[in-house]
């Protein structure tokens, strides 16, 4: 009878370790979602970048770039903080800004219709990501 008791023991342990480790993995998987889906944009667009005029590449396409990577600093410095809101908001900032430069690439026919969608798709995506990992960061952040 011991004996039995050890192994339920044992078996209600592994389960509760085993649930809470998945809520973890749950709230990283949300921030490496942000970090990831722009990485892989920014691997997507800078050949896109290269292939603008020369007046436009060192101009609208350095600026596109750099608030890429502005943006990638952001989300990675947040998933790394306590203080997650006001790096999660400035992104966000910087991501609209983004929006805009993009519309602009598309304006200026410096990219076809189908690159403009995918691009602002992915924008999108971003966005969503960052708005929830935001919601998420601030519903828990009361908490505390």
């Amino acid at each position: 009878m011991r004996q039995d008791f050890k192994i339920t023991l044992y078996f209600f342990y592994t389960f509760h370790t085993a649930k809470r480790f998945d809520l973890k993995f749950f709230k990283m998987k949300k921030e490496i979602d942000a970090i990831t889906k722009l990485y892989d944009l920014i691997l997507w667009i800078i050949p896109k970048l290269e292939k603008f005029p020369r007046n436009q590449k060192f101009l609208l396409g350095d600026r596109i770039e750099q608030s890429m990577l502005d943006i990638l600093d952001c989300l990675i410095e947040a998933a790394y903080t306590s203080k997650k809101t006001t790096l999660l908001k400035s992104a966000n900032i910087k991501l609209e800004q983004l929006r805009y430069l993009i519309r602009l690439t598309k304006d200026l026919k410096l990219i076809n219709m189908k690159s403009y969608e995918f691009a602002a798709r992915a924008v999108d995506g971003i966005g969503v990501s960052v708005g929830g990992w935001l919601k998420y960061s601030s519903v828990n952040s009361k908490c505390e």
